[in-house]
């Protein structure tokens, strides 16, 4: 049955000592997921309860949650597959107007990818990473630093419309040395803008980390 981490000891179901270190790797996610953040903000896992042909990662956006992909993750499990829905550092808090996001880095979204793939390749023979927005921007990257059967990338962060691509590394150096500010996803709706799971807002620092 699927199933968030919360809900079970991974350990209990990865029994033999090949899985031994996936399980840890999992726990050190149910770890991160501190007393600040919310039940829909955490970490997702879907199991088998053994190593499946396939696994995937599913990276959400900047100010979503992993919530954003349980859906396609209990489709996806039905389909065979063993799934993990990481949260992404500073993501998911309990508090939306939080300023967490402020402090993202670009080295924390590497690790959290790295770490992932890690679990991913102990549940699966075959690994997929998919990933929307800065999650897409995310699975593009894992797709080239490491080894993985398949990146989807749904509409990708690589940059701002209105600023041209050689423009973009400088752009985000300018950013990171003015001071954060934070901008509504929705001008009108502000803080009240859906879903629950999610931050109302964006910080630039996080979108230079991004770059």
């Amino acid at each position: 049955m699927p199933f968030s981490v919360k809900d079970s000891r991974v350990g209990n179901l990865l029994m033999t000592e090949y899985y031994s270190e996936t399980a840890q790797r999992i726990d050190r996610f149910l770890e991160r997921d501190h007393e600040m953040v919310g039940s829909a903000g955490k970490t997702i896992v879907f199991l088998h309860g053994r190593r499946t042909a396939r696994s995937v990662v599913l990276l959400h956006g900047l100010s979503a949650s992993p919530t954003q992909f349980i859906e396609l993750g209990r489709a996806l499990h039905a389909r065979g597959y063993n799934v993990l829905a990481p949260r992404l550092p500073r993501h998911g808090y309990n508090d939306r107007l939080t300023d967490a996001l402020g402090r993202l880095t670009a080295v924390e979204l590497r690790q959290v990818t790295r770490e992932s793939i890690a679990i991913a390749r102990g549940l699966g023979d075959h690994v997929s990473v998919v990933g929307f927005s800065l999650g897409g921007l995310m699975a593009a990257w894992a797709a080239q630093h490491h080894d993985v059967d398949s990146a989807v990338c749904i509409a990708p962060f690589l940059g701002l419309a209105w600023v041209p691509s050689v423009l973009a590394w400088p752009a985000a150096l300018l950013m990171l040395r003015l001071p954060n500010r934070f901008h509504w996803w929705h001008p009108i709706k502000k803080a009240n803008l859906m879903p629950a799971h999610g931050y109302p807002r964006y910080a630039t620092h996080s979108v230079a980390q991004a770059y």
